[in-house]
């Protein structure tokens, strides 16, 4: 059986990073990349030219900030599907998206900690270890 992971990340440099972790963990995976939300709901949710149903992940993996389509709107339409219900999810903010002035977005969404199938990673500094560490998490949940 073939890993599948879905990664929604608009910068290249990060993109490397995530991807780099996840080969750590799982060098045979077969890892689609978009760069928006919007396109992340149509890989997870349209209809494949070949098959009637679209393929099914075994990981998302979000960036705190998305184009077109926010995550938190993303991991709501996850969590609506019993098809996409328990996919594990890892979101990756880097320190520098953050505002002094306010705290990041993502930690005022109480929902968000609550759920142990989502996993924050805040920082660029050691991305790779960071993602591979939260895969390798949670691909022991039950």
């Amino acid at each position: 059986m073939t890993y599948n992971i879905l990664v929604a990340e608009p910068s290249n440099d990060l993109w490397t990073s995530i991807a780099n972790g996840l080969r750590q963990l799982q060098p045979d995976a077969e890892i689609v990349r978009v760069k928006d939300g919007e396109q992340a709901i149509r890989f997870l949710f349209q209809r494949g030219l070949l098959t009637e149903t679209p393929e099914t992940p075994n990981l998302v993996v979000l960036a705190a900030e998305l184009p077109v389509l926010p995550v938190n709107a993303v991991i709501a339409r996850l969590r609506q599907h019993p098809r996409t219900l328990a996919i594990p999810v890892i979101i990756v903010s880097p320190e520098d998206s953050r505002d002094d002035d306010r705290e990041c977005e993502l930690e005022t969404q109480h929902w968000l900690h609550r759920q142990p199938d989502v996993i924050v990673i805040t920082g660029t500094q050691r991305l790779e270890k960071e993602v591979a560490n939260a895969a390798s998490r949670l691909s022991e949940l039950p």
